[in-house]
């Protein structure tokens, strides 16, 4: 048994994205100067959900799934189960 994991990239907004066409103007006009970097308004970061059981909703284009690692028993644990089980 093991958890599902899901990852998505997701973006957060900081401060405000220049809506007149001037300040775009002039925010471009700035940066093809190269006096001063443009402000970043829009930060990454990821969503990880974990699950007992898969999700079939959560199958998107965006969002990667990792299996649940098995297991792996040694030796000298099979050989214990075994004469328990007898």
């Amino acid at each position: 048994m093991g958890l599902h994991q899901y990852n998505e990239l997701q973006w957060e907004q900081h401060g405000e994205i220049a809506a007149a066409r001037e300040d775009r103007a002039s925010t471009i006009a700035r940066v093809l100067e190269g006096k001063k970097q443009p402000k970043l308004t829009l930060a990454p970061y990821m969503k990880v959900t974990l699950c007992r059981k898969a999700l079939p909703g959560l199958h998107k284009k965006d969002v990667t799934y990792q299996i649940p690692q098995t297991r792996r028993l040694s030796k000298t644990s099979k050989a214990r189960l075994k004469i328990k089980a007898k």
